[in-house]
């Protein structure tokens, strides 16, 4: 087992390290794109976890790990000799090349950028080589007070952001509101081209409070535009730079998951209490499932994959799939190791199996409430839908999310 652990992490590194050009430097046939490379045409950059085809990039204790789907494993995404892969947390002169200080994080062209925020409103990118190597800043662009949600098309970054307003309040007929100034906040879409660094800004919306990207495809994007009296939800066509809007039994900005065909996405509504799928097509919102037929308060939708829609219930937080013969609760948390332990989240869904999170209480020599331990794991497809299988973890937390170093015990 350990033979085949290490052959794997080799392998990982290899490709972080060649950008998926092969380990051997033989075969020197220039490929397309999606052969060469661990880009993906389309990614979302959400700040939690930037999928690719190939693999997910995410940040731990303040370090950046690649999820090779490949291997089912998870690495830090450094390529230097010897390194221990120290957080801060651990030592505060680590040089580990997987130190990051930010969680926006995307591959390109091989080589993996990083969003950070400066000062005046501006991003700053930057790009290393894939193992983390030889960091450099290639350029800014305005982000504004915050930078909400971010996806990749091509040679593009889709991205909104808000800047926030002082306003003069002005006093009103009935003398109740007093002038002076208050908070508000404009919000923009825009679209940063990565080769030039030419930015435009395609939608600018004023007294909003966010612009959220919740998911979406090569063709369109998902769009929630929060304001104070409530949220309009919106179709981005990347092509025409237009946002209409469209009618969802929902009042919450949860992500959504893309129906199999691309023409619909599923979505929570009814104030957590129903599972829909909206049809681009016929505008059409179909009630999927109901929490109260699994005995649940709410649910959540977690995935999609050829087996089903994959949903949590709750106050249980169990992983039910749901399809053309039912509902059926695929009893994911019996194979967590520990009975302390809970399910967190699905992570990601490939051909061959699902990713997810799973947390657990730590409990170090000072009981901190609400310190966690957020572990990340891999079970086969046939085994989680067969309810037989066991899961294996792939990442094992050293730092607790109160910043407390995880002793052995």
């Amino acid at each position: 087992m350990k033979k085949k652990l290490l052959a794997g992490t080799v392998l990982s590194i290899c490709l972080l390290s060649s950008g998926l050009s092969a380990c051997s430097s033989e075969d020197k046939t220039e490929k397309p794109s999606s052969e060469n490379q661990l880009q993906s045409d389309y990614m979302e950059v959400d700040g939690i976890l930037t999928k690719t085809e190939k693999g997910s990039f995410s940040v731990h204790d303040g370090l950046m790990y690649f999820t090779d789907y490949e291997t089912q494993t998870s690495i830090p995404v450094c390529g230097k000799p010897n390194c221990r892969h120290l957080s801060v947390y651990e030592d505060e002169k680590t040089t580990c090349n997987a130190v990051c200080s930010s969680s926006y994080m995307f591959p390109y062209k091989e080589k993996l950028y990083r969003i950070e925020s400066v000062d005046n409103r501006e991003g700053k990118l930057i790009a290393s080589h894939m193992d983390g190597s030889n960091p450099k800043t290639v350029g800014t662009f305005s982000s504004g007070d915050m930078l909400e949600s971010a996806v990749i098309l091509n040679e593009n970054m889709y991205y909104t952001y808000c800047e926030l307003q002082n306003k003069i309040l002005a006093e009103q007929e009935d003398g109740q509101a007093q002038s002076g100034q208050a908070m508000g906040s404009n919000c923009s879409l825009n679209r940063l081209n990565l080769d030039t660094l030419e930015q435009t800004e395609i939608v600018k919306l004023e007294d909003v409070s966010h612009i959220l990207m919740l998911g979406g495809t090569k063709e369109y994007q998902v769009c929630a535009v929060v304001k104070d009296d409530g949220v309009q939800y919106n179709l981005f066509d990347y092509e025409s730079g237009t946002l209409t809007e469209i009618s969802l039994n929902t009042v919450d900005y949860q992500r959504v998951e893309v129906t199999q065909d691309g023409k619909g996405f599923y979505y929570i509504g009814d104030e957590g209490k129903s599972l829909y799928c909206y049809h681009i097509d016929s505008k059409e919102n179909e009630k999927i499932v109901q929490a109260e037929e699994v005995g649940a308060e709410k649910v959540t939708v977690e995935g999609v994959s050829e087996e089903g829609i994959l949903f949590r219930a709750f106050p249980e937080n169990e992983l039910y799939v749901k399809n053309e013969e039912g509902i059926s609760n695929l009893k994911l948390s019996d194979r967590l190791p520990t009975d302390q332990a809970w399910l967190s989240g699905i992570n990601d869904i490939t051909k061959d199996g699902v990713y997810f999170t799973y947390q657990e209480k730590y409990i170090g020599e000072k009981e901190i409430e609400g310190d966690l331990l957020m572990y990340d794991a891999y079970i086969e497809k046939e085994d989680l839908f067969g309810k037989t299988g066991e899961m294996k973890v792939i990442y094992t937390p050293r730092v607790s999310s109160a910043g407390n170093i995880v002793t052995e015990e």
